[in-house]
């Protein structure tokens, strides 16, 4: 490669190349002015970028201080924070204390308010039934409605059923047999009485009436006569006539009753009547002694002003006779077990019933 570099050819330098360093002098004249504008504006620029340099650090540092005040008044806070959070969790930890101390009072309250509903609820069945039989022993005492007694009972038993307590079944098994007692007594039908009543006032009425007296066939008066006497005493003479038929003198020793006229017949048929009616208040009213008296005065008007051989006095006589049979008074049940036994019962439960526990008294200041 030497060999080459020395075997080339040197280019022949040309006519003008002695001209060259005089070019170069030119220029360099024509350099030499803009030096100066040259390095005013590299001053300016580097005096720029000083500012400009020296402004951002000022403004850095600015930053910097509002950022170290910013977080020294976040340490502050965050100091504050955590002393407050300290506090808090003091408070937490005492209001758990006192929540938990409150919740175990509030437990014993609720167990104990739960027990007292459980006998309250107890007690109130046991009072509605005991109201109950207290109904139904004044029905029967007062009244002979063996129906509504009976249904008092059963409503009274329906109650204590709805009940699992085994101390009951002593009172069930005493208002079943009451329950029995009363079915098995005898009743009054009063509205049947009644009816049988209404019919005998209805059959007095056709009743005959004692005919004692026959009606007298002689006693017409003749008719007046048209002629008139010419002499008075043929006027004298027709009167004596006349008087003669008019008084007649009958003699009997037989005790004879007069006729009834038919005002009086109506008037004993009523008498009889009200009777009978009073008969039936009585009845009403359950009034024994009125009722047989009644019966009595009514036979005693029969047996006096109607027929006794007929059929139809006969059978009225025979139905009021059977009336005045029946007992407005019979025998009424006895219910006073079950009573006695629910007291009984009730005033154990009241004193095994808890006592009702004072409310949690509230604490101020949480």
């Amino acid at each position: 490669m030497t060999k080459h570099r020395d075997d080339a050819p040197h280019p022949v330098p040309s006519e003008a190349s002695p001209e060259r360093p005089k070019a170069k002098g030119e220029s360099r004249r024509l350099h030499w002015p803009l030096l100066p504008f040259a390095a005013l504006g590299a001053a300016a620029l580097s005096l720029g970028l000083a500012w400009y340099a020296l402004s951002e650090s000022r403004q850095i540092n600015e930053e910097k201080q509002r950022l170290e005040a910013t977080l020294e008044s976040i340490s502050q806070e965050q100091q504050s924070h955590e002393q407050k959070l300290t506090e808090l969790q003091a408070q937490v930890k005492s209001t758990q204390s006192r929540l938990q101390a409150r919740m175990t009072e509030l437990n014993k309250h609720i167990d104990t308010a739960m027990a007292q509903r459980l006998y309250q609820k107890q007690d109130w069945v046991l009072l509605k039934a005991r109201y109950y039989l207290e109904l139904a022993q004044i029905n029967a005492h007062w009244t002979d409605n063996q129906e509504t007694t009976t249904a008092l009972l059963q409503q009274a038993d329906d109650l204590l059923k709805t009940l699992s307590d085994q101390r009951l079944y002593e009172v069930r098994q005493a208002i079943a047999k009451e329950i029995a007692d009363v079915k098995a007594s005898p009743t009054l039908d009063i509205a049947g009485l009644m009816s049988q009543l209404d019919a005998a006032q209805s059959i007095v009425s056709k009743l005959p009436i004692k005919q004692s007296i026959s009606s007298p066939s002689g006693n017409t008066l003749p008719a007046a006569q048209k002629s008139t006497p010419s002499a008075w005493r043929e006027r004298l003479k027709e009167s004596l006539n006349l008087l003669e038929k008019l008084v007649v003198v009958r003699h009997q020793t037989d005790d004879i009753k007069p006729i009834l006229s038919p005002l009086h017949q109506a008037l004993l048929r009523e008498s009889i009547r009200m009777n009978l009616q009073e008969a039936q208040w009585a009845l009403l009213q359950n009034n024994a002694q009125v009722y047989q008296q009644s019966l009595t005065q009514a036979l005693k008007d029969i047996n006096r002003t109607f027929e006794k051989k007929a059929a139809a006095t006969q059978s009225l006589v025979r139905e009021l006779h059977t009336l005045k049979q029946t007992a407005l008074n019979p025998a009424r049940p006895v219910i006073g077990q079950s009573l006695p036994l629910l007291n009984q019962l009730i005033e154990d439960n009241a004193a095994a019933s808890p006592p009702a526990a004072p409310p949690a008294s509230t604490e101020e200041g949480n």
